[in-house]
């Protein structure tokens, strides 16, 4: 059962390596159009994720429970760097701003409250509004110019991500890998229903 838990923990931090490089290969070649806002977002929700977790873990962490939002944290950060890198910073529209407002109340709410499993709600809702702005401009657009590589990368992962957690039982990643699933589900059906652009 042990080896059973490190193979799908190794997995899933695979599938986030295999697809925050892949992704921001194609940011690099123009093949995308991420929403930055998404990815600031994203980045602030996961820091706070993995702060609060080893908080309140500290002292009896099982590196398999955290794999999935370790991964994700760092595919976020990798994600908004090269973002950065290419300018995208230069692409935030009003709404965007809106969006990273109100990301910014949710961060102070988590600060103020400093009770771990609080801050676990505050930082789904975070991540909540991150897809925000990308959902929002497909629905406007009524295409996009995603890849189903990354999100159905992410979504795999997040599957296979209940493997661990479940068998640990802890509650915080059971429901960082509940949200997650749900949330990528949605968005792999968003990318199925609307034609990618060409």
């Amino acid at each position: 059962m042990d080896v059973f838990r490190d193979i799908s923990a190794i997995f899933v931090t695979s599938c986030y390596l295999f697809a925050c490089v892949f992704y921001s290969f194609l940011v690099h070649r123009k093949k995308v159009a991420p929403k930055l806002a998404t990815w600031i977002i994203f980045s602030t929700a996961t820091s706070i994720g993995v702060a609060t977790f080893i908080s309140k873990n500290i002292g009896a962490l099982h590196w398999q429970i955290m794999t999935l939002q370790v991964s994700d944290f760092f595919s976020c950060i990798f994600i908004t760097t090269t973002l950065f890198v290419y300018g995208y910073h230069i692409r935030l529209t009003k709404f965007d701003r809106w969006c990273m407002a109100a990301s910014g109340v949710i961060l102070i709410l988590w600060w103020v409250s400093k009770d771990p499993q609080l801050s676990n709600f505050f930082v789904q809702a975070l991540i909540f509004v991150g897809y925000i702005p990308t959902v929002t401009n497909i629905l406007k657009e009524k295409r996009h110019n995603e890849s189903f590589v990354l999100w159905g990368s992410y979504f795999v992962a997040s599957v296979v991500s209940f493997v661990p957690v479940l068998l640990f039982g802890e509650l915080i990643s059971i429901v960082y890998s509940t949200r997650s699933t749900l949330m990528l589900l949605g968005m792999i059906l968003l990318l199925i229903k609307f034609k990618n652009k060409k």
